[in-house]
């Protein structure tokens, strides 16, 4: 077998091979036998008719044309793994010659992917510096703060809701999905609603009902809302005094594995140090692939790109049944 390897493109290869006819002939006897097994001749049993009366009944174009479909493909495989070549696409096989008694000559053209040419990314690498981690107090502080929130504890109150109380509501608005009614859970003062919201709620109690209307800022998100005057309707179901444990020496203790505060402070600032440190190493590798990604030389394959055309379609389809519950084509329908 003789097999020229022709560089087309960048990403594109093609095999011209050459099977001597004496090696075409094995395939020729298999292709016979192959043929035969379902060939029903009168004064024989299915397939078991003799090679010559195979012969005379099947055309040999036809056994021709099975041999040289086994053959190729065996010999195609063969020449790829000779040749330490390694395909990422189907072949597009092209026979140039096919005659009894003659050699065989096929084309095989297919995809690979492309050689890149990496520049010097020791050099790349020693230009990107890694900047110094610090942990402020004021993070600590932070981090602190919310352990100290979590282990919060919450009893029921009698009186007026105050800035720091927990609040459970329900409220509805005509303007707003036609008067809908939402259930809602929060700390007072926090700034989760729209301004002038909480402040309303401010000195009521449970059980109490409020009825208020505020003028939605021209900034708001939803713009048909934006500068827009909205009535609302809102009750207090539960009211909770919420209360802060003191951060101490006992705060630390009881979570477990510290001695005092100034060594769960300790812990705190080691393990944001160490968080930085792995977001900080994240930036300077991404950094330099994208410097190494933008020096590169090297052409895509056109059966990649197709792939990822491919993908990213069955995932719209997928996203769309999942989130519109209906099928792709009536999707299409409507748009």
């Amino acid at each position: 077998m003789k097999a020229d390897i022709k560089k087309i493109s960048g990403t594109k290869i093609e095999l011209k091979i050459e099977i001597p006819f004496s090696r075409l002939e094995e395939y020729f006897e298999r292709a016979i036998f192959a043929l035969g097994k379902d060939l029903e001749v009168e004064g024989f049993r299915k397939g078991k008719a003799p090679r010559e009366i195979i012969e005379k009944v099947i055309a040999r174009e036809k056994i021709l044309a099975k041999a040289s479909e086994d053959c190729i493909k065996e010999s195609y495989l063969k020449a790829v793994e000779e040749n330490k070549i390694e395909p990422i696409s189907q072949p597009e096989i092209k026979i140039e010659k096919m005659i009894f008694g003659k050699n065989l000559l096929f084309k095989a053209s297919f995809q690979v992917l492309p050689e890149v040419k990496l520049p010097d990314y020791k050099k790349i690498a020693s230009e990107i510096s890694k900047n110094k981690v610090l942990i402020e107090n004021e993070e600590v502080e932070a981090e602190l703060l919310w352990l100290q929130k979590s282990r919060a504890k919450f009893s029921q109150k009698t009186g007026p809701a105050e800035k720091g109380d927990f609040l459970e509501i329900e409220f509805s608005s005509p303007q707003l999905e036609g008067g809908k009614v939402y259930q809602d859970g929060f700390i007072l003062g926090k700034g989760y609603f729209v301004a002038g919201f909480e402040e309303n709620l401010e000195k009521m109690e449970a059980g109490q009902e409020k009825e208020f209307s505020l003028v939605f800022p021209k900034d708001f998100f939803r713009k048909e809302l934006a500068e827009k005057k909205v009535d609302f309707k809102v009750k207090i179901k539960s009211l909770q005094k919420v209360e802060l444990p003191e951060l101490n020496d006992q705060f630390a203790k009881n979570l477990g594995k510290f001695e005092d505060l100034g060594g769960l402070k300790k812990s705190i600032k080691e393990g944001l140090f160490l968080e930085k440190e792995k977001l900080e190493n994240q930036r300077v590798r991404t950094e330099i692939l994208e410097k190494i990604v933008a020096k590169s030389d090297f052409e895509m394959p056109e059966i990649l790109i197709e792939r990822e055309k491919e993908r990213l379609f069955e995932d719209l389809k997928k996203f769309v049944a999942e989130k519109f519950k209906i099928e792709w084509s009536d999707y299409l329908k409507k748009t």
